[in-house]
């Protein structure tokens, strides 16, 4: 897969996520899904949840919300779960923004998290070694 074909693919997904019509959302997630379950590259992988994060942290209820939700649904699939489990220290930013949430949100990103962490728990160190932040 070309950089270039892979930045479109995620231009449209950040676009579709931003939605609040769940229809198009829904898209926006699935497409978000199979990029990460199909691409093997780890700086695919990355951007994906950089780009996941970045709408995490916007000023945009709705953004955070399906983004956050994108996450989770990662966390639900055991082999994306592993697979998220590399980027914990990109992950573990969520918390720098945890004033901005709401409560669900709030629960959101600690389910993220601890499900990053014990799918490992070598991720235990990483994830909560609060001294690096």
């Amino acid at each position: 897969l070309s950089r270039s074909l892979f930045d479109l693919v995620i231009q449209v997904a950040k676009s579709l996520i931003s939605n609040s019509n769940s229809l198009i959302y829904s898209i926006g997630q699935y497409t978000y899904r199979r990029a990460f379950e199909l691409l093997t590259e780890k700086k695919f992988k990355q951007t994906i949840v950089i780009s996941l994060i970045e709408h995490a942290t916007s000023s945009s209820s709705t953004s955070r919300d399906n983004s956050l939700s994108v996450l989770v649904d990662f966390c639900n699939n055991i082999n994306l779960v592993n697979s998220l489990a590399q980027f914990s220290q990109d992950l573990k930013s969520l918390i720098n923004f945890i004033e901005y949430f709401n409560l669900n949100q709030i629960r959101n990103v600690y389910y993220v998290l601890c499900s990053v962490a014990y799918s490992s728990s070598s991720n235990l160190n990483i994830i909560f070694n609060f001294k690096n932040r």
